[in-house]
Order: structure tokens, then C-alpha cells, then sequence
């Protein structure tokens, strides 16, 4: 249920108003400058396994390569990482498509995303990570970029570049906006604050009527909420990417029960690994597809699988023969970037976040390769795409290794339920598409305001 809005004593007049926000993003900004040091440190800490993480630092603090506005308009997108560029592709290729004679900037916070985006979009965008959210490296950021409009995904509001972005006339739209219960009481203990963050964003297009009502409920005005739909309904799966799914298939065996556990983290690899243990007991020729989220971890489950006494092979060794992986019991998914291929090679599905408090990622990614999904039951992050997932009996749900042993061995031995079940998904998926189209014209309008 939603609350009632929140009553906030607003200061007497603009210029109290205007007081007010600029202490609270004094104090925000103080106690991120001196966050900074541990941050930086972090990144050097985590490029000791990849030495990506300490390079374009400079980015970090708003010094990107310039952009001039007389050479067309800019639209700068942030899309802060992998499952955000995955998302939002669909919308960015349209819009590359119908506005040729546009700039798009895009930008992220985090290494594997800035992979995703080159990757996927090369040389048609510009790209950068966003500056850490500090008055003058986000300055700096929009004197370098000056841009017509930021477009930001989901919930991605920092309170620097909102009011950076308002300073140099910029405009901002949050797409694909999702706003949980959890995130909504956060925020509601501070309700002055929430309020001005708020304030100099210029659209904000909803997932859902959810999200819309605790946006209201939080201050936002009428004329700031638009519900557009969830962008995650209207992805796009290239034949390439097909046909590199269907090649692996067959160099793992094609007869043989393939599972795959996706976007896994610490404290749910055990419980999968136990669960696969159980299943090799049915299946003895059974192959477990392992992919952890961050890569820092995969030597760490390397090491786990061991442990375990199953035999793997990495997908990054290229050298490994057809006979190595035919009676290997896991293949541990440790390159970036192939989430999707690596689906599309498994019979099914489970996707992770979902057994510890991560609230789950993504399960339309296997829906649309018409794979069937199980599920922890931590997946506040996607509470209402799993709502409609189980209405239609589309998931099948696991929260220890018995439980998970049982649900995929089902639906190996059982193919009637496990078609029924994808072909349930995949009209959920169909029914609710159509925000890509939504939010373009949102974009678009603002632009024309």
C-alpha cells in the first residue's frame, strides 16, 4: 500500500528554499570528497585483477574528450552498467536510427559497463564513465558536454548532477524509473532532502503505477510522472547472438541436461553447487553453467567448484578440447559479456541475486531466449516482473539446495512443463512491451518544450 504524501515544512520562500538545498548539498558533498580517498582506493584494490579499473581516472573527476554543440545536438544517456546498457540498447538504437544528426554521449559508472557500451554501440556514440558526483568534476562534466538533455536510467539520482545539469540549462529525464518500497522508506526518512533532489529533474517515466504513486508520495509534482512501462520488455536479441548460443550448445553436447545459473554472488554458489551435486545423482552426464556477476570473483568460485570435488572447465580457456567440456560437471562462465549466449546454450535457467538479499536481476533475459526460470525469493528488484511470472506459473521458485535440485530436475526429465512454462513467459514478455516507443516520444517532448 502506498502512504499519503509526505508532509514537508517547506522554509518560507524561494530564497530559504534555495538555502536549505544548498547546505544539504554542502554536507552531501563534504562527506563524499572525503569518501573519495577510500573510492579511489577501492578502484586500485580491484585493479590488481584488472588493471582497467585504473585507467581513465581523469574521467572520473569530468575531464572527458569535449563535445561541440554546433556540430548537432548532444543527448547524453547514463546508463550506469551492464544490465542498464542491455536495457536501454533497444531505446539507444532507435533513437540512433530516427535523430542521425544528434551527438549521443553515453556514460557509466563502472568497467564492465563501459566494456558493454563499446561493444555494443562502437563508434556511432561517444562514451565516458560519469564523473564521481562532485560539484566541480560534474561542472567541469557539463562545460565538456554540453548537452540538451540527460537521460538517466532507473533510479540513478545524484544530487550534484541534477543541480550541475540545471545550472548549465541542461534538461533531465529519468527513464525506466523504478522506486521499491525498500528505496521508498529510505528516502522518506529524509523528506526535506528527497524533496530537493527531486526538484530539478524534469521528467521521470515510471515502470509502474507503483513507482509512480511513491514518486508523488515523496513530493514529486504531476507534471514531473509519466508512466511509460518497463524498457526491460522490449529487448533485443540479435541472430548473431542466436547462432553463438546454438554453436556452443552443440560443442557442450547437445543431448545432454545444461543448466545455468546466472549473475551469481557470494554465499549462493555453494547452495548451487550442492544443488548440481544432487542432480548429477539423476543425471550423471549433467553440465552446470556457473556465471558469477563480478569478475573479481571468478577465481574464488574457481576454487569453490574444487571444493566440491566437480571437475570444470573456464570459458575463457580457448584451448580446451570438445572431450573436456563433454565430461566436465561445471563450466564456469568467467568472461564479460556472454550472459546471454551462455543462456541461450543451458535448457534452463536460475538467476541469481535471488537467494541471498541482492533482489535478483533480470529474468527476462532467459524469458526471451525462451529458457525457463527459477528463482530465489529475494527479487524486490524485480517485484513486479516476478508477480507476473508466477500469476501465469512461469517460475519456479528454490530457496535451499533440495529445493533447487527438485525444481530443475523437473523440468529436465518433465519437457511438457517446461514448454508450457516458456510459452507462459513469452506472453507475458509480448503483452507488456511497447515502453521503448513511450519513452522516445517522453524524451522527444521535453526536447521540444
Amino acid at each position: 500500500m502506498i502512504r499519503s504524501p509526505l508532509v514537508i515544512n517547506k522554509p518560507n520562500g524561494p530564497a530559504a528554499a534555495n538555502s536549505t538545498a544548498m547546505i544539504v548539498r554542502l554536507c552531501y558533498s563534504t562527506l563524499l570528497f572525503l569518501a573519495l580517498p577510500i573510492i579511489l582506493g577501492r578502484q586500485l584494490w580491484r585493479s590488481r585483477q584488472d588493471a582497467g579499473h585504473r585507467q581513465r581516472w581523469s574521467e572520473r573527476l569530468g575531464f572527458v574528450a569535449p563535445l561541440d554543440r554546433t556540430n548537432g545536438r548532444i543527448i547524453h544517456f547514463h546508463l550506469v552498467s551492464v544490465g542498464e546498457t542491455l536495457a536501454a540498447l533497444p531505446l539507444l538504437n532507435l533513437w540512433l536510427k530516427q535523430h542521425p544528426t544528434d551527438q549521443v554521449h553515453v556514460t557509466c559508472m563502472t568497467l564492465t559497463g563501459s566494456r558493454e557500451i563499446q561493444k555494443r554501440l562502437g563508434d556511432q556514440v561517444s562514451h565516458s564513465y560519469l564523473p564521481y558526483d562532485l560539484p566541480m568534476a560534474m561542472s567541469t562534466f557539463y562545460r565538456r558536454i554540453p548537452a540538451a538533455v540527460t537521460v538517466i536510467m532507473e533510479t540513478e539520482l545524484w544530487p550534484n548532477l541534477l543541480y550541475q545539469a540545471k545550472r548549465h540549462q541542461v534538461k533531465t529525464l529519468v527513464m525506466n524509473a523504478r522506486l521499491s518500497e525498500r528505496s521508498f522508506n529510505r528516502y522518506g526518512r529524509w523528506p526535506v532532502a528527497t524533496q530537493h533532489l527531486l526538484a530539478p529533474v524534469n521528467l521521470i517515466c515510471c515502470q509502474n503505477q507503483a513507482t509512480l504513486d511513491r514518486f508523488a508520495a515523496l513530493g514529486a509534482r504531476s507534471n514531473q510522472l509519466q508512466l511509460t512501462g518497463n524498457l526491460k520488455f522490449d529487448m533485443d536479441i540479435a541472430d548473431d547472438l542466436l547462432e553463438r548460443g546454438n554453436t556452443l550448445r552443440i560443442e557442450l553436447g547437445e543431448k545432454r541436461p545444461i543448466w545455468i545459473a546466472g549473475s551469481t554472488h557470494d554465499g549462493e554458489d555453494d547452495i548451487l553447487l550442492q544443488a548440481h551435486a544432487s542432480i548429477c545423482h539423476r543425471h550423471p552426464d549433467a553440465l552446470l553453467i556457473l556465471v558469477p556477476r563480478h569478475p573479481e570473483r571468478f577465481d574464488q568460485v574457481a576454487k569453490l567448484i574444487s571444493q566440491h570435488n566437480l571437475s570444470f572447465e573456464r570459458r575463457s580457456n580457448h584451448d580446451v578440447s570438445g572431450q573436456q567440456l563433454h565430461t566436465a560437471n561445471v563450466l564456469l562462465g568467467d568472461t564479460m559479456g556472454e550472459l546471454m549466449v551462455l543462456y541461450r546454450a543451458a535448457d534452463i535457467a536460475f538467476v541469481g541475486g535471488s537467494l541471498v538479499e541482492r533482489g535478483g536481476h533480470n529474468p527476462l533475459e532467459p524469458v526471451a531466449l525462451t529458457r525457463p526460470v527459477v528463482s530465489g525469493r529475494h527479487v524486490f528488484n524485480f517485484t513486479e516482473v516476478y508477480q507476473m511470472l508466477d500469476e501465469q506459473q512461469a517460475v519456479r521458485w528454490a530457496n535451499d539446495a533440495p529445493a533447487l535440485a527438485t525444481a530443475v530436475t523437473t523440468l529436465l526429465t518433465d519437457a511438457a512443463q517446461a514448454n508450457d512454462m516458456t510459452l507462459a513467459a513469452s506472453q507475458v514478455l509480448s503483452r507488456h512491451q511497447g515502453a521503448k516507443e513511450k519513452t522516445q516520444a517522453a524524451i522527444t517532448s521535453l526536447l521540444d518544450e
